[in-house]
């Protein structure tokens, strides 16, 4: 019993706190490692936050691709019926002037060789 009496002596508050007292200031403060702090700004948040950052960025970019391609593909198809319907007003034009030409003709001919011609 005596024995275990100056071990529970060393072990009290009392000596710990004199200890501290009497050789913490004589050695160096340690730095104590900084520790990263918990939540919103932790390495491992601040990770996650970039690489979901990252993953938003490509699909951003991903998504104004897709709709790049598909504004391109309206713009092909309108072009395509704009040309048609030029090609298709040409034609009609043609038409109509061969057909003008034609009964011009025909006016031309009654009226100043006294022809008679079908009306066309």
């Amino acid at each position: 019993m005596a024995a275990s009496r100056p071990a529970r002596q060393l072990n009290s508050t009392r000596v710990k706190n004199s200890l501290r007292a009497n050789v913490l200031p004589l050695q160096q403060p340690q730095r104590k490692k900084q520790q990263q702090p918990h939540g919103h700004n932790s390495r491992k948040d601040l990770r996650a936050r970039l690489n979901a950052k990252k993953v938003e960025t490509v699909q951003e970019e991903r998504r104004r691709r897709r709709d790049l391609e598909v504004l391109l593909e309206i713009r092909d198809e309108t072009l395509q019926r704009e040309r048609r319907r030029r090609e298709a007003s040409e034609v009609a034009l043609e038409e109509q002037r061969k057909k003008s030409d034609v009964s011009n003709d025909c006016i031309v001919a009654r009226k100043y060789l006294k022809i008679d011609m079908p009306p066309v």
